[in-house]
């Protein structure tokens, strides 16, 4: 399965976000989950967008993998 979105209007300096979030069955009979975006970024920014990103996408794949335990 997967997903794809746009964020259109953000308040981070960034633009053109385009986001997928893609759902994969694992060997072990479970799923793996790869969420990527593709977007501009101000040149100073970038090191901190990048990371704060890859935080809230760790965070959101954690809280689903919660989510579906209960």
């Amino acid at each position: 399965m997967r997903f794809r979105y746009a964020i259109t209007d953000s308040p981070l300096p960034i633009s053109n976000h385009m986001g997928t979030v893609e759902i994969s069955d694992a060997d072990d009979g479970g799923s793996v989950v790869s969420w990527t975006a593709e977007f501009d970024v101000v040149a100073e920014a970038r090191d901190e967008i990048v990371s704060m990103l890859n935080g809230a996408f760790s965070d959101g794949i954690s809280g689903l993998e919660k989510a579906l335990q209960q």
